[in-house]
């Protein structure tokens, strides 16, 4: 049985299935293996400033989709109330449900130092495209309403 390296850097060969002298032929140190990613300050700053944008964007969703509730106004018998509250509960709840996950998401992006400015940006238009479905399916509760 081989005895293992005191070293805190010693990387063993059936870990990486590489050994030292393979990291050292390419150019590597063996302590550079494990090293941490660079702090990327324009990623962090951006990332902070569109969470708070996207954050703005979904209160305004959230404002727009209670609107959405006077679409029952001129319905008569013949609308499907269950479909139209679905749209309506959905474009309400998605947008904030997206929002607060895509944060969630860029925090643990941002901590692992990882590109993390694109996640609030898919975030805003997810949101926007969940208040779309919902709005469509509010519309599609009403008989006679047209999408387009």
């Amino acid at each position: 049985m081989a005895k293992r390296k005191k070293d805190p850097q010693y990387i063993p060969s059936s870990a990486t299935g590489l050994s030292a002298n393979d990291f050292e032929a390419n150019g590597l140190a063996v302590s550079d293996h494990g090293a941490k990613r660079p702090v990327r300050r324009g990623d962090m700053i951006a990332s902070i400033v569109l969470v708070i944008v996207a954050v703005i964007v979904n209160v305004v969703v959230t404002a727009l989709a209670v609107w959405l509730v006077l679409l029952s106004d001129s319905c008569n018998v013949t609308c499907n109330y269950t479909v139209i509250q679905g749209g309506w509960i959905f474009a309400m709840a998605a947008p904030s449900i997206l929002t607060i996950v895509g944060i969630f998401i860029t925090i643990f992006r941002v901590i692992r130092r990882r590109l993390a400015f694109w996640v609030p940006l898919t975030t805003m238009g997810a949101a926007v495209l969940a208040l779309v479905i919902g709005t469509t399916v509010m519309i599609l509760g009403i008989p006679g309403a047209q999408i387009f």
